[in-house]
């Protein structure tokens, strides 16, 4: 019964992060050896055109773009954790709120010091949306988002024990990551 349906839980979340563990890792190593340089000009080249670059599609496109990467920004993301924290805290779930905000800090830390780890500068400043001068792998908004929005989502879980509720959330965390990665690139 149910321990036997934690145990293939507990597999299928070891699965999942021995899995994207190891995507991370490829993708590092082709970043630290530069090898990826090429296919990623090519993909900035086809995002842009005319002179001087501009994003392909429609201008609401980069307008959306630049509002879908602000759901990855520290000050949205601080916001979202302080906001469900505090919600934690009045319904009386301190170890969510603990969770959610230790997770929170892990990811900026963890982010922080593999952007030192790696050293890679930003793409061409021509090709970008957005003015910024930090390190640019990882992703600190992809990462963070993914972070904060997968917590939150595993977090609400436990509130419901209907599969569609549970499915909707997770789905809906992954959503928003995978859109905020997607901004990250265009």
């Amino acid at each position: 019964g149910r321990i036997s349906m934690a145990r293939r839980l507990t597999f299928w979340n070891l699965a999942a992060l021995v899995c994207a563990a190891s995507v991370f890792l490829w993708i590092a190593d082709e970043v630290h050896e530069r090898e990826h340089q090429d296919f990623e000009n090519r993909i900035m080249a086809a995002l842009r055109t005319g002179e001087p670059p501009q994003p392909i599609g429609p201008r609401w496109l980069a307008s959306a773009a630049r509002d879908i990467t602000g759901m990855g920004s520290i000050a949205v993301l601080t916001t979202m954790v302080g906001l469900v924290a505090g919600y934690l805290m009045l319904s009386r779930r301190p170890a969510a709120a603990a969770i959610l905000l230790a997770a929170s800090i892990s990811g900026v830390v963890l982010n922080s010091g593999l952007k030192s780890l790696y050293g890679r500068d930003r793409p061409n400043e021509l090709l970008r949306l957005v003015d910024t001068d930090s390190l640019s792998f990882p992703s600190g908004h992809a990462m963070s988002s993914a972070t904060v929005y997968l917590v939150m989502a595993v977090l609400l879980c436990r509130l419901t024990s209907a599969p569609r509720q549970k499915f909707y959330l997770i789905g809906a965390a992954l959503l928003v990551s995978f859109l905020v990665g997607l901004s990250r690139v265009y």
